[in-house]
């Protein structure tokens, strides 16, 4: 799963996505190097079978195959969303606007909540994999950094923005 999510985004970044071009140069070196080390991250829990307890095997990646496909579904239903709001144009010259549709009818951010049910689904397929852990942790802390953010500026920039809308959790 963690393959086909970082291939998929891939394809989305060069086929989907419309990028401002603005990022940090501090954040775009941390997210090269995450997405060049992510491939490496469930090795390091290969040193020792550990018993799982609660579900079958057979259930847990059952469960696990069907988070990750709603979680991917709303993502890339949502960077479409947000690419076709930009239209087309380079830079400061396209507009930006409020976007509608799929989960932005309850969060600013849903692209980030279906990223964060995304890496809760490996730790579904793995719930004792303590890397998985840790790297759930980091996506949802960095997330909701970037969505508070991310809300801050809508509310600032729109008059009219939803208020019933979160940043990134629905209800919080």
């Amino acid at each position: 799963l963690l393959c086909v999510h970082v291939l998929r985004r891939l394809g989305e970044c060069l086929l989907v996505e419309r990028s401002s071009g603005e990022m940090h140069l501090l954040a775009y070196g941390l997210g090269l190097s995450y997405y060049a080390l992510l491939p490496a991250a469930p090795l390091a829990e290969c040193t020792a079978p550990l018993r799982e307890g609660g579900l079958s095997p057979g259930a847990r990646r059952f469960a696990a195959v069907a988070v990750y496909a709603w979680g991917s579904l709303h993502q890339h239903r949502c960077h479409r969303i947000l690419a076709e709001l930009r239209g087309p144009g380079v830079g400061a010259a396209r507009a930006y606007a409020v976007p509608y549709g799929d989960w932005f009818a309850h969060v600013s951010c849903p692209h980030y909540l279906a990223e964060i049910l995304i890496y809760a689904s490996l730790l579904v397929a793995k719930p004792r994999d303590r890397t998985l852990g840790c790297l759930l942790a980091w996506v949802v802390v960095g997330l909701a950094i970037n969505a508070g953010r991310a809300h801050g500026w809508y509310r600032a920039a729109f008059a009219a923005y939803p208020r019933s809308r979160c940043a990134l959790f629905p209800g919080l």
